[in-house]
């Protein structure tokens, strides 16, 4: 026997053989209520419940939310090239001119990448949602002030119901991540 293999057998004994791994896996689903069950050694004193519990709780919770931050930073990030990609769309002239069918088609791709990014971290349907919406309240607004489309009284009440659900979108996103950590 080698002195690799000598050493995981001598010691704990968790893993027994050279084909260790396999042991020790059937071992883990075998007999989990054992290994929960025996008593703590000296050398390793047996953490108190409640402290573990809520300092793995508030851990978790701090990870859940940091999750979710990195998930909507994506999502603004890649609403901007939303944006981007509505507003050349209409000065590509149904891409007949070369420089803004690229940027169209540049930042259709990045749009779709940063949200495929923000979708690993939020649900889908908060996302897309979200995502459209500040594409086309930021659409209406830039194209007002680039293409000099009116602005309505509808528009604005429009907007305002939009941000309205993308809020209670992220409120809710955000308390159900809450939840899922505790």
């Amino acid at each position: 026997m080698s002195t690799e293999a000598k050493a995981t057998t001598s010691g704990t004994g968790a893993v027994g053989t050279a084909g260790g791994a396999a042991t020790a896996g059937a071992a883990g689903r075998a007999g989990a209520a054992e290994t929960l069950a025996a008593p703590a050694t000296p050398a390793e004193p047996a953490p108190s419940a409640p402290s573990t519990g809520s300092a793995a709780s508030a851990a978790s919770a701090e990870e859940a939310r940091k999750k979710q931050n990195v998930g909507w930073t994506w999502l603004l990030f890649s609403s901007l090239f939303e944006i981007t990609f509505a507003l050349s769309t209409e000065a590509t002239h149904a891409f007949t001119r070369l420089g803004p069918s690229l940027l169209t088609a540049v930042a259709a791709a990045f749009g779709i990448y940063g949200l495929s990014q923000a979708l690993k971290y939020v649900d889908v349907g908060v996302g897309y949602t979200v995502w459209a919406g500040i594409g086309g309240v930021g659409t209406v607004i830039f194209g007002t002030l680039i293409y000099d489309e009116p602005m309505t009284v509808w528009k604005v009440v429009a907007f305002v119901l939009i941000i309205g659900g993308g809020t209670a979108l992220r409120v809710t996103d955000r308390i159900a991540a809450a939840k899922s950590a505790t």
